[in-house]
């Protein structure tokens, strides 16, 4: 199995001939870089037992020949962690006897989001890089992962501050630039009324309403305007004895704003 990771940790050896010995501990623990891992104990020996692999006990990690081993079907779980068979060779017996190393040192095979898949091998050691008072206290692995929880947040706050910043100034740029919009919008509508004042199709005092008007309403103002303009405008060229108005042409004085039944 490809060693994907290291996680060193210390369990000091304090057994008895015959009796199991404690070899990593589970839940959370603290690696050498101050991340919390997580180690699950029944998951962990369910990869030994598959792997049918027995565990060596390396000589200071030397990852070279075995002072021990711990028979891969002896792995058991207890509330405080996991627990094997060591069956130690003439030097290892010698080295614990002695007292020439004190602790256990797990060699962890690490997977993602910090999960523990696998142990690699176990080490004879006596100069841990672990704290020893860090080692499987719940109280102090609730506390890092608080610690952990409470970065994200303020990493989640931080990036949603930042996206309400952008929102809002998006939202003022989108603002100016509607105004403006409906700035040039109001210049080319007032200088096509113009153009059909000058042209004789629209009345001068009918510009104020037209410039309330957009759309098909305004297209639908200035048509009707145009017709009924003309209209007047033939009446008053070909009718100019004509004392009296008709009812049609005093329809259309009154949309103008022109006063008097009269021409």
């Amino acid at each position: 199995m490809k060693r994907q990771g290291k996680l060193k940790n210390i369990v000091e050896l304090n057994f008895k001939q015959g009796e199991k010995i404690k070899v990593s501990p589970v839940g959370s623990v603290i690696g050498l870089d101050g991340r919390a891992f997580v180690i699950d104990g029944q998951a962990l020996i369910d990869s030994i037992t598959k792997n049918a692999l027995d565990i060596p006990i390396d000589e200071n990690h030397n990852f070279g020949r075995a002072t021990g081993w711990l028979p891969h079907g002896s792995f058991e779980l207890r509330s405080d962690g996991i627990y094997a068979s060591v069956e130690w060779t003439t030097d290892g017996e010698g080295l614990v006897s002695n007292r020439s190393y004190r602790y256990l040192s797990p060699v962890y095979l690490m997977g993602d989001n910090r999960k523990v898949i696998g142990l690699d091998s176990v080490g004879l050691v006596n100069t841990p890089n672990l704290l020893n008072t860090a080692l499987n206290k719940q109280e102090e692995d609730d506390s890092m992962e608080k610690d952990l929880l409470e970065k994200e947040l303020n990493t989640v706050k931080a990036q949603n501050t930042e996206l309400n910043t952008k929102v809002t100034t998006l939202s003022d740029q989108l603002k100016e630039a509607n105004a403006k919009l409906k700035e040039a919008n109001d210049k080319l509508k007032a200088q096509m009324i113009d153009v059909r004042i000058t042209s004789g199709e629209l009345l001068p005092n009918a510009k104020e309403f037209a410039m309330t008007l957009d759309g098909a309403a305004l297209d639908q103002f200035l048509e009707l305007n145009k017709t009924n303009t003309k209209h007047l405008n033939k009446r008053i060229g070909t009718e100019a004895n004509v004392q009296e108005l008709d009812e049609a042409t005093k329809a259309v004085n009154a949309q103008l704003g022109i006063e008097g039944d009269k021409k």
